[in-house]
């Protein structure tokens, strides 16, 4: 070679040299056509085995199926009628051909008639419903059923039905034999045969145990397509070896006979003539290189010496030798090199102290950088750290080489990543700036807050780039958050707060108030914020509010009762308790006022009061009204028999009645008592109290002609359940009381101006809610009564004692102070309620509610009995009291009358007495109070010994209560003390005559 010629021309030249890669691309494309067509005729040799083996299985087949078609046709010489033993003919023919397992004749009903071998057991079985037989017997063909295996043999079989003019021909054959088929396939290239039925199923292969436990390959692709009628060879991957199948169907029943290789072993000659080729390929290549790196090495030996130049000058050797003769490309190369090499020389000397330099004021920088608390970071303008200091990277738990290379986003939960491009990058882009708090979450998941401020920053050089400095506010954004949280929950628990709340500062400036303060006084914090809370009217009206600066600089807290007026006018009575809120410095910062409003709890307060009250001088009435009665029933009785004396002089028969008088007025005074102790109902009916008011009306009229009565009633009142002598008795009072009222103080009836006047109202009313009215009163329908007077009127420590017994405002002697108090008696014992309005100067107002009926079971009318002449007084009459008096009074007035007399003073005695007596005992009288026992419990022992026993109730007290509970039980009547002897004998006479 030319020692001048060109490194171009020399490497063309050695390019030439690689002209064999042309032969191992031919060689390439050799070996891929004979890899095909080898493959080809494996493939279609083992297709046509397949092909032809499954031409032979559908021989075997159609002989068989010839030979029972041939004893089809033979059948109408068979007996089908159920002989006693087999036929013989078809014994012969099971023995001949030993294929067929067994035969069977069956009529035209699918009936078994006649089998070999013979089984007793299955002659007559019925096969209609086999699907291959019914199927033959439908469609007048042969037909094959599926392949099953045979309990005696543990082979597969399949049954053959041929239909005949006298039924149907089965037959199980053995497929034992294509056991025997497929094991002709096995060779040394490891090709076998495999037959399976039409569901996929294996019914002959060289794998016993796969034909017993009929495993199933419909999952194999290459069967699949085989059962859909495809024909052919197919590559498919079984138990982690690579097949070849080529299968076949068997046109008779439809089966596929597979001829399967491995892929290694039916291609072992095409892989061997590929490495054989391949070697060859592989030696001319290896020739070819050896050729051409001998010339190559040659040409770049000079190229070699310049690379270990560069080397040195790599590893700071600058000190170059010169190269010898050698191409001219090269050599100027290498002068270039060595020009190169002490200019780096230079300058490198220039930089390494520049370096050492740089390097010095960097790790001073470093040394700030890493010891700032707060966080240090560039960012690129996508977002990605370029740097961050230490306090930076102790946050995140990360290393700060880590670091780099994130972006923030990184470190956010993935739904608010999207945030740091739309608002972050978004706002540093249009602003250059950005500040703000964001959460983010540590190495160990641990999450932390960080108040940053980014800003857009150019470096020297025109480098754009983010720069940011942070903090970690974690502890504070918690503290904030519970503080938050702890303030929502005050102020839901003190919104939620029944009790009226007031907040305010030093000065007593209103900051907070509840909803429940609202709906007690009508203010809102809208308009009391920072001004005072309204002064209050009571007595202590402004104590509070005023106390509140000096309570705030005592710490002092104070509960007190005072009266406050609400928006709407209403002056409530409230307990304010007022309690200082620390501020700093443990100096108060303000008062907490909670405010209960007293009101309904004062009316409740009074109106139990009052009811006590009344129930105890109520009590107290009616017992002493009993004691009374029973003085009066003594007086009375020993009158009585005191003018049945024929001796008396007539001055002493008068004053006799004149006591006689006198003892029904008190028996009257009593009963304004029991009227009062709610014992004063006799008669209950239902009544129109329109109509009771003009009756009454009338009579007063008549009496206090001087007084106008004016009338305003309802023209369709609601009926009432009242006693009408007691209800006259309230109106009367009413009246009575009216009319003193419009008296002048001092005065006479002959001084009252003719102005003076009653109004008289009635009206229906439903009551639906009774917090509207004074008084406790159920719900539902009632008759409104008001009785209204122009009189003095009444001043309200007046009015609160006015239904007080005894109370009155006449003077000694002018009045007893019972009559208001039975109209309050009376009518609370009629269910109803009574209220007073008045003001002095104003007249007075009395509202009577009596609930209304529908319709009411009467008491029984008092009827006259007969007189004691109609009596006959045989028998004795049992009377029981515990007072001696009355049993002394009362035997004298029995035995006036002609009866005979038995006393008992106590439970035990009337019931021994009773017990012993009791047929000739046709009445008692019996006292309803008693120490030990009362009437009720004596009454109920008496009608324990005799059902029908007599009992005449006595008592001081009414008709109502227990006297009428014992009634309702089977009391024959009631008599109220004090009676005289002619009321005694009129009701004995009454209950014998009912007896």
């Amino acid at each position: 070679m030319p020692a001048h010629s060109t490194l171009k021309s020399t490497l063309t030249a050695y390019f030439m040299m690689a002209a064999c890669l042309p032969l191992m691309l031919a060689g390439t494309a050799f070996l891929h056509f004979f890899s095909v067509t080898l493959e080809k005729e494996i493939t279609g040799r083992n297709f046509l085995m397949a092909k032809a083996m499954a031409g032979e299985v559908n021989r075997f087949l159609s002989d068989y199926r010839s030979l029972l078609e041939y004893t089809a046709e033979q059948s109408g010489t068979l007996s089908l009628q159920a002989p006693s033993e087999p036929d013989s003919r078809l014994e012969a023919m099971l023995l001949k051909y030993s294929l067929f397992e067994n035969l069977k004749l069956l009529d035209t009903k699918g009936i078994v008639r006649t089998l070999v071998p013979f089984l007793q057991d299955q002659t007559g079985l019925d096969m209609s419903g086999y699907p291959f037989v019914r199927k033959a017997m439908s469609g007048g063909a042969p037909v094959w059923s599926d392949v099953y295996l045979s309990p005696r043999s543990g082979h597969p079989v399949i049954s053959l039905a041929v239909p005949s003019r006298s039924g149907i021909v089965t037959g199980d054959m053995n497929l034992g034999i294509l056991q025997d088929i497929t094991q002709e396939i096995i060779n040394a290239n490891g090709a076998y045969a495999v037959m399976v039925d039409r569901d996929g199923t294996v019914i002959a292969g060289p794998d016993p145990v796969a034909v017993s436990q009929r495993v199933n390959m419909k999952d194999v692709r290459m069967v699949r397509h085989g059962l859909a009628g495809e024909e052919g060879s197919f590559q498919y991957r079984y138990k982690g070896e690579n097949q070849i199948g080529s299968m076949a169907i068997v046109p008779q029943t439809g089966w596929l006979l597979i001829i399967i290789q491995p892929e290694s072993r039916a291609f072992a000659v095409i892989h061997q003539g590929k490495w054989l080729l391949w070697m060859v390929i592989a030696a001319i290549a290896v020739v070819a290189l050896a050729v051409f790196g001998y010339f190559l090495r040659k040409a770049v030996a000079p190229l070699l010496r310049l690379t270990d130049m560069t080397r040195k000058i790599s590893c700071g050797d600058y000190h170059i030798e010169s190269l010898p003769d050698s191409y001219p490309e090269i050599e100027r190369l290498a002068d270039d090199f060595k020009f190169m090499a002490e200019a780096i020389n230079a300058r490198e000397t220039e930089l390494r102290q520049s370096r050492e330099q740089v390097q010095r004021s960097e790790k001073r920088l470093r040394d700030i950088y890493d010891s700032v608390s707060d966080f240090i970071y560039t960012q690129d303008m996508n977002g990605r750290l370029l740097s961050v200091n230490r306090a930076m990277a102790d946050l995140f738990e990360y290393a700060p080489e880590e670091l780099v290379g994130h972006v923030v986003s990184d470190f956010m939960k993935p739904v608010l990543r999207h945030l740091f491009e739309i608002e972050y990058l978004a706002q540093l882009q249009a602003t250059g700036r950005h500040q703000g708090v964001f959460v983010c979450y540590t190495k160990n998941k641990r999450k932390v807050y960080i108040d940053y401020v980014s800003t857009i920053t150019r470096s020297n050089d025109g480098e754009i780039f983010i720069s940011g400095i942070g903090r970690d506010v974690t502890e504070r954004m918690m503290a904030e958050r519970a503080i938050r949280e702890k303030e929502v929950w005050i102020r839901t628990i003190l919104e939620t707060t029944p009790i009226p709340l007031v907040v305010c500062d030093a000065a007593g400036g209103l900051q907070f108030i509840n909803s429940a303060f609202t709906a007690v006084f009508g203010w809102t914090l809208d308009a009391l914020q920072g001004k005072s809370m309204p002064r209050s009217s009571g007595e202590n009206g402004g104590t509070v509010m005023e106390k509140i600066p000096e309570l705030c600089r005592s710490g002092q807290s104070c509960t007190l009762e005072t009266r406050q007026e609400a928006k709407d006018g209403r002056v409530l009575d409230i307990l304010i308790a007022a309690a200082p809120i620390q501020g700093s410095h443990e100096k108060p910062s303000g008062m907490v006022l909670s405010l209960m409003d007293l009101t309904e709890k004062k009316k409740m307060e009074a109106s139990l009061l009052h009811a006590q009250k009344m129930e105890a001088i109520g009590t107290l009435a009616g017992g002493v009204a009993h004691d009374f009665n029973n003085l009066m029933m003594a007086i009375q009785g020993n009158i009585s028999l005191m003018l049945l004396d024929s001796g008396l002089s007539e001055t002493a028969n008068r004053r006799l009645r004149d006591i006689d008088h006198f003892v029904q007025q008190g028996a009257s005074l009593t009963r304004q008592l029991l009227g009062f102790a709610k014992g004063g109902k006799y008669e209950v009916r239902p009544v129109n109290l329109n109509e009771l008011l003009r009756e009454y009306h009338d009579i007063f009229s008549r009496t206090r002609k001087d007084i106008c009565i004016r009338e305003d009633y309802d023209a369709v009142l609601w009926n009432v359940a009242v006693d009408s002598g007691q209800m006259g008795q309230v109106l009367m009072n009413l009246y009575i009381n009216a009319a003193h009222a419009m008296l002048p103080e001092g005065g006479n009836a002959a001084e009252i101006s003719h102005g003076n006047t009653i109004r008289v109202c009635t009206e229906n009313v439903w009551v639906k809610d009774s917090a509207v009215y004074p008084f406790e009163i159920r719900p539902g329908r009632y008759v409104h009564v008001s009785v209204t007077d122009t009189g003095v009127g009444m001043d309200e420590s007046i009015r609160r004692r006015i239904f007080e017994p005894f109370f009155t405002t006449r003077e000694m002697g002018r009045g007893t102070g019972l009559g208001l108090a039975s109209v309050y008696g009376i009518v609370k014992n009629h269910g109803g309620c009574i209220d007073v309005q008045s003001q002095p100067g104003r007249g007075t107002v009395f509202h009577l509610y009596l609930p209304a009926v529908e319709s009411l079971v009467l008491m029984p009318d008092r009827t006259e009995a007969p007189g004691a002449a109609a009596l006959s007084c045989d028998g004795v009459v049992l009377l029981v009291d515990d007072e001696e008096m009355i049993l002394d009074v009362g035997r004298q007035m029995l035995e006036r009358m002609g009866w005979r007399v038995s006393t008992a003073s106590n439970a035990y005695d009337a019931v021994s007495i009773y017990s012993e007596r009791h047929a000739e005992i046709v009445l008692v009288i019996l006292d309803m109070i008693m120490p030990e026992s009362g009437g009720g419990v004596v009454f109920d022992q008496l009608k324990a010994i005799d059902p029908n026993v007599n009992v005449l109730l006595s008592s001081g007290y009414s008709i109502d209560g227990q006297a009428q509970a014992i009634l309702e039980r089977g009391c024959r009547g009631f008599l109220q003390k004090p009676f005289n002897l002619q009321e005694l004998n009129r009701k004995i006479g009454e209950i014998l005559v009912k007896g």
